[in-house]
């Protein structure tokens, strides 16, 4: 119990606002609810209760409002957790990027603004956020690095009504990263209506996950697979797609000519055209499909319509030669296309080349050859090949497979040649360790799930583990077990078993669902990074991981 005069009238405070919310929330629940949470996690901040009150606070604060209000649900240790993380996430961003307030502002804060205050820690929680279920907040804030991503989020949430599911394939997607990031002539030859709307509707990348095309398809493969899947397309294009044709045939000239897609944007009201195209996009591309435009605009066009737009969809394209080869009134633009989620460093890292930001150094650029290529056309990484070859020692390092495989044709190097081996193991926290009273590591499995036991008496997550991706920590807990036992080696090395019917596996199947009963509520469909980001975060003890280092030859 803590006995500090202060906390108990704040606690006193706190549970005759809990009744209050109570009585209104029989009118707008998840409204009454959210501006509750939002209290308690700025009350939690501006209070610095955990400063003033110990570590424990948030723990005891939980136990006092479920003994208080034992009919209440939402009092979880955890939930309180986020309820103070919600609030500090905006408050923090709102401090590192000194962006306006406004929207997180009252009446009484924004008549102190226009006096050229700028009020420090106490935010009103923006009405926007009334609108959007508590679990969405929650990965909103665990999945946003930015003010401006988790705005985003919160307003396509409230707009067009996302579930939680949708929420996360749409972030999966890098659906903020990619909004808006178009090469284009849009801003100068649309009406300004038209352009703005425009610019952030249509993205760069789209991400086809959804197919299933094996290697070497052609461009029919790739529009069938499409019209195959329409329905994911439209939702993967955004907002306001209505589909009309494929391989919509016009004749001029005595000539036939087939747009590979043709659509209507009810929001731009103009025709939306779409080009596919499985190889490097290039000049005659661009003039075909300005040659589609003009048809439309010139023949197809209703005088209340809009000017036509379009996209050449291509699996890898040169925004310079695009901006060199379209004319300045070209209302088109190219984009490229995945048949899988991006890398997140990769997005960010092609976010920053935009804006001629990249980092001194680049690490695994070579994973993706477009971007590397691009890199070395622009001349923007430094050819290493004169360092390496005056550098005995440097060489030394590495096995002449390695250096062979990095060195280009013409004898440069932009990549830094690495050999590698791999190693696994476990993470823990220490201080978590001992706020459960734990004094040392565990030796064995029993050991180990009798500490998960303990952790999660405490309210304290043991696990960080996930099922998306690579599902690394998951599959090296599982593989730890298998490794124990000269039974479990062998089935390992085994490649493709010819049976899963022995006494191993299944014990292994016992471990790995005995470890989702001691992690968090949202590690099934999530990845590797939320899995992380829960361990650093300080909400789980043990994580397991997967690490590489260089040796020599």
């Amino acid at each position: 119990m803590i006995a500090d005069s202060e906390y108990i009238q704040w606690l006193s405070d706190v549970k005759k606002r809990f009744c209050q919310s109570q009585g209104r929330a029989l009118v707008k629940v998840n409204a009454e609810m959210l501006d509750f949470y939002w209290s308690i996690g700025r009350d939690l901040v501006m209070l610095k209760a955990e400063t003033k009150w110990g570590d424990g606070v948030v723990k005891q604060f939980a136990f006092d409002m479920r003994e208080a209000f034992p009919e209440a649900t939402g009092f979880s240790d955890t939930n309180v957790k986020y309820m103070k993380r919600w609030y500090s996430f905006y408050n923090e961003q709102l401090i590192k990027s000194q962006r306006p307030v406004d929207i997180f502002t009252n009446e009484e804060q924004t008549h102190a603004l226009e006096k050229g205050q700028r009020p420090v820690g106490f935010l009103s929680m923006p009405e926007v956020f009334r609108n959007i279920p508590w679990g969405h907040h929650i990965d909103i804030i665990c999945r946003s690095t930015t003010l401006d991503e988790a705005m985003f989020y919160a307003k396509q949430i409230a707009e067009f009504g996302w579930s939680r599911p949708q929420l996360n394939a749409k972030m999966d997607s890098q659906l903020f990263q990619a909004q808006g990031g178009i090469c284009s002539n849009f801003e100068s030859t649309l009406p300004a209506e038209q352009s703005q709307v425009t610019q952030q509707l249509f993205k760069d990348p789209y991400h086809f996950e959804f197919l299933t095309l094996q290697e070497n398809y052609n461009e029919k493969d790739l529009e069938d697979a499409l019209v195959t899947n329409i329905t994911h397309f439209l939702l993967e294009l955004g907002k306001g797609f209505l589909f009309e044709a494929r391989q919509k045939r016009f004749t001029f000239d005595e000539q036939h000519f087939y747009v590979d897609l043709v659509f209507y944007n009810r929001l731009l009201q103009c025709y939306v055209l779409i080009d596919l195209k499985t190889d490097r996009l290039s000049h005659q591309d661009l003039g075909q499909m300005q040659m589609y435009v003009n048809y439309y605009d010139r023949y197809m066009k209703q005088e209340f319509e809009k000017p036509t737009i379009g996209i050449l969809l291509c699996k890898e394209k040169s925004d310079a030669l695009v901006q060199l080869t379209l004319p300045e009134e070209a209302n088109i633009y190219a984009t490229q296309y995945s048949l899988y989620l991006p890398d997140k460093t990769l997005l960010q890292m092609k976010m920053l080349n935009s804006v001629n930001e990249l980092p001194a150094i680049i690490t695994d650029v070579g994973f993706d050859p477009a971007f590397y290529k691009l890199l070395v056309e622009n001349k923007q990484i430094i050819n290493l090949a004169p360092y390496f070859l005056e550098d005995i020692d440097w060489q030394e390092c590495f096995t002449s497979e390695v250096i062979e495989s990095v060195v280009e044709e013409n004898g440069e190097l932009y990549i830094m040649p690495l050999n590698t081996t791999y190693y696994s193991g476990i993470f823990w926290n220490k201080e978590l360790f001992k706020k459960a009273g734990i004094e040392s590591f565990p030796k064995t499995w029993e050991e180990f799930w009798k500490v998960c036991e303990r952790l999660q008496e405490c309210g304290i997550i043991p696990l960080s583990l996930h099922t998306e991706g690579t599902s690394w920590a998951s599959m090296l807990l599982a593989t730890s077990f298998m490794g124990q036992s000269e039974e479990g080696c062998e089935f390992m090395k085994e490649v493709f078993p010819s049976t899963y019917d022995v006494d191993v596996f299944y014990e292994m199947l016992d471990v790995y669902i005995k470890a989702f009963e001691y992690t968090t509520e949202d590690a099934i469909g999530k990845n590797f990074d939320v899995a992380e980001k829960h361990f650093y975060n300080e909400e789980t003890v043990y994580f397991y991981f997967i690490r590489r280092r260089s040796f020599k030859r």
